[in-house]
C-alpha cells in the first residue's frame, strides 16, 4: 500500500526517492508498453493505430457503446476519441446510429461495419500469434500474472484514497 508522507513515521521508515518509486516504475512501464505497441501495430501495416485498434476492439466488445462512454472506459479525452471516431468512420470501420434516450434526448450509438470487423479480428489474430512466436508460454502466463497483480494493486489504492476511474 502506498503510503502518504503524513502518515510515514520517520523512525519506521526511509524516504525512497520519486525515481526509484513503484510509482515511477509504473509510469515508465506504461510509457514502454505504449510505444512497444505502438511500434508493433505500424509494422504490422494495417492502416491503423493502436489507438484505433482500442476503440474498435471496445465497441466490438461494447456493440452500441456511445462516445462518452468509449472515451470514458479508455481514459481518453472525448475530444481525441471523436477525431479518431471520425476518421474509423471515414475508413469505413465505424457505423452510427441515432437512438432515443428517454423523450427528447438523441444519442449516438457505435456500431463496427463488416469492415471494421474483419480489420478488428485480422489486427487481434496477428497480435495473439505475435505474442505466441515471441514469448514462451511460461513468461506469457506470468505477464498475465503481472497484469492481474497490477490490477489489484489498482484496486487497493483507489479504495485506500477513495479515488473514482
Amino acid at each position: 500500500m502506498i503510503q502518504c508522507k503524513t502518515d510515514m513515521n520517520n523512525s519506521e521508515q526511509k524516504y525512497t526517492p520519486y525515481t526509484d518509486s513503484l510509482m515511477f516504475a509504473a509510469e515508465l512501464l506504461v510509457r514502454a508498453c505504449k510505444e512497444a505497441t505502438r511500434k508493433c501495430h505500424k509494422e504490422m501495416g494495417f492502416g491503423i493505430s493502436h489507438e484505433e485498434y482500442i476503440i474498435l476492439e471496445t465497441i466490438f466488445l461494447n456493440p452500441g457503446i456511445i462516445q462518452f462512454n468509449v472515451s470514458k472506459k479508455l481514459f481518453m479525452q472525448r475530444s481525441y476519441v471523436c477525431k479518431m471516431l471520425a476518421r474509423l468512420e471515414d475508413l469505413g470501420f465505424v457505423r452510427k446510429e441515432n437512438a432515443i434516450k428517454g423523450k427528447r434526448k438523441i444519442i449516438v450509438r457505435l456500431y463496427l461495419t463488416e469492415g471494421g470487423n474483419t480489420v478488428y479480428n485480422a489486427v487481434r489474430d496477428n497480435i495473439i500469434s505475435t505474442m505466441i512466436a515471441k514469448h514462451p508460454k511460461q513468461r506469457f502466463l506470468k505477464n498475465r500474472e503481472t497484469a492481474e497483480y497490477l490490477l489489484f494493486l489498482v484496486e487497493d489504492i483507489r479504495k485506500d484514497y477513495n479515488i473514482k476511474l
